[in-house]
Protein backbone atom coordinates (compact mmCIF):
# COMPACT_ATOMS: atom_id res chain seq x y z
CA UNK A 1 0.00 0.00 0.00
CA UNK A 2 1.83 3.43 -1.02
CA UNK A 3 2.07 5.40 1.75
CA UNK A 4 -0.47 8.33 0.90
CA UNK A 5 -3.32 5.47 0.80
CA UNK A 6 -1.91 4.64 4.20
CA UNK A 7 -2.35 7.98 5.57
CA UNK A 8 -5.62 9.08 4.36
CA UNK A 9 -7.11 5.66 5.08
CA UNK A 10 -6.10 5.79 8.59
CA UNK A 11 -6.45 9.82 9.13
CA UNK A 12 -9.96 9.36 6.87
CA UNK A 13 -8.74 12.43 4.80
CA UNK A 14 -8.40 12.98 0.56
CA UNK A 15 -4.88 13.46 -0.59
CA UNK A 16 -6.16 16.92 -1.44
CA UNK A 17 -6.16 18.09 1.96
CA UNK A 18 -2.31 17.29 3.05
CA UNK A 19 0.05 20.35 2.05
CA UNK A 20 3.30 18.91 3.16
CA UNK A 21 4.58 15.11 3.97
CA UNK A 22 7.92 14.22 5.61
CA UNK A 23 8.94 10.67 5.95
CA UNK A 24 11.63 9.25 7.93
CA UNK A 25 12.43 5.89 8.49
CA UNK A 26 15.09 3.58 10.25
CA UNK A 27 15.33 -0.30 10.67
CA UNK A 28 13.01 -0.18 13.37
CA UNK A 29 10.97 2.67 12.99
CA UNK A 30 8.53 4.59 10.39
CA UNK A 31 7.85 8.40 11.16
CA UNK A 32 5.43 10.17 8.72
CA UNK A 33 5.15 13.95 9.47
CA UNK A 34 1.87 15.74 8.16
CA UNK A 35 0.47 18.98 7.85
CA UNK A 36 -2.92 19.34 6.55
CA UNK A 37 -4.12 22.70 4.23
CA UNK A 38 -5.72 25.71 6.10
CA UNK A 39 -9.60 25.52 5.43
CA UNK A 40 -11.51 28.80 5.98
CA UNK A 41 -13.54 27.86 9.74
CA UNK A 42 -15.99 29.55 11.88
CA UNK A 43 -15.71 29.76 15.33
CA UNK A 44 -17.00 26.81 17.37
CA UNK A 45 -18.13 28.86 20.46
CA UNK A 46 -20.16 32.17 19.08
CA UNK A 47 -19.71 31.52 14.71
CA UNK A 48 -16.95 34.41 14.41
CA UNK A 49 -14.19 34.63 11.98
CA UNK A 50 -11.04 32.62 13.31
CA UNK A 51 -7.05 33.31 12.42
CA UNK A 52 -4.62 31.08 13.11
CA UNK A 53 -2.48 31.04 16.28
CA UNK A 54 -0.11 28.92 16.58
CA UNK A 55 0.55 25.12 15.61
CA UNK A 56 0.90 21.88 17.98
CA UNK A 57 2.27 18.41 17.46
CA UNK A 58 -0.03 15.29 17.86
CA UNK A 59 1.77 11.85 17.46
CA UNK A 60 -0.59 8.83 16.62
CA UNK A 61 0.93 5.49 16.84
CA UNK A 62 -0.62 3.41 13.87
CA UNK A 63 0.58 -0.01 14.94
CA UNK A 64 3.59 -1.36 12.43
CA UNK A 65 4.05 -1.29 8.62
CA UNK A 66 6.35 -3.73 6.72
CA UNK A 67 7.69 -4.59 10.62
CA UNK A 68 8.08 -1.02 11.56
CA UNK A 69 6.62 1.22 14.55
CA UNK A 70 4.84 3.21 12.26
CA UNK A 71 4.54 6.87 13.97
CA UNK A 72 2.61 9.87 12.42
CA UNK A 73 3.24 13.38 13.26
CA UNK A 74 0.57 16.21 12.43
CA UNK A 75 0.54 19.43 12.98
CA UNK A 76 -2.41 20.72 13.87
CA UNK A 77 -3.49 24.47 13.90
CA UNK A 78 -5.06 26.17 16.54
CA UNK A 79 -7.07 29.48 16.07
CA UNK A 80 -8.10 32.32 18.06
CA UNK A 81 -11.21 34.24 16.96
CA UNK A 82 -11.54 37.54 16.20
CA UNK A 83 -14.98 38.17 18.02
CA UNK A 84 -14.71 36.27 20.99
CA UNK A 85 -11.09 35.58 21.54
CA UNK A 86 -11.16 32.16 22.32
CA UNK A 87 -9.07 29.49 21.12
CA UNK A 88 -9.83 26.07 19.72
CA UNK A 89 -8.30 23.73 17.45
CA UNK A 90 -10.28 21.70 14.54
CA UNK A 91 -10.82 18.33 15.53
Amino acid sequence: MPINDFITTALNISEDDIEDLNVRSDEEDLIITLKLKAKSLDCPYCGGNVTIKDYRKVKILSGDMNHRKTTICLKKRRYTCKVCGKTSMKK
